[in-house]
């Protein structure tokens, strides 16, 4: 009995060590291939973030340009109606001046016509500077909006 319990417990040894040495190769192959699969994983996820973020970084660049074209654009205008401020003022004063001296004229010769002349012209610049100051405050506005259509890429 000594003897056949001695081959039991050996066979007992040897199948617990089997099944050991079995259960180690198993876990170091599933190991290796989830580290595998993980390190794929991570390689995808890196190649796609790596992707969005350059199409990003181009979308960013060339809302930048967009909208650095705009605001030239939108300064181009304001030039332009800068320019057409001033010319009313210009228009604006010559006409006061010759109100001016239309309207002294008049009250030195008696002559009404002459008066209501120099009213007119007098009422004639300040519609100018109305008018230039209209047509500065449209163009800001018109250009402002142009540029906020042209940085959103809707024009």
């Amino acid at each position: 009995m000594n003897k056949t319990l001695a081959i039991s417990v050996a066979v007992i040894i040897v199948a617990v060590g089997i099944f050991f040495i079995g259960y180690q190769y198993g876990h170091q192959q599933t190991a290796a291939k989830y580290e595998a699969q993980i390190a794929s994983l991570k390689a995808d996820w890196k190649a796609k973030s790596d992707a969005v973020e350059k199409e990003a970084q181009e979308k960013y660049e060339e809302q930048t340009k967009k909208l650095s074209a705009a605001l030239a654009q939108r300064d181009k205008a304001l030039a332009s109606a800068h320019s057409l401020r001033t010319t009313a003022v210009r228009v604006r004063d010559i006409a006061d001046t010759r109100a001016e001296s239309d309207l002294q004229a008049a009250a030195a010769a008696g002559d009404s016509n002459q008066e209501r002349l120099g009213r007119c012209e007098k009422l004639l610049g300040e519609g100018a500077d109305l008018v230039g100051e209209g047509a500065e405050l449209l163009t800001r506005v018109a250009a402002d909006k142009d540029a906020i259509a042209q940085a959103e890429g809707t024009k």
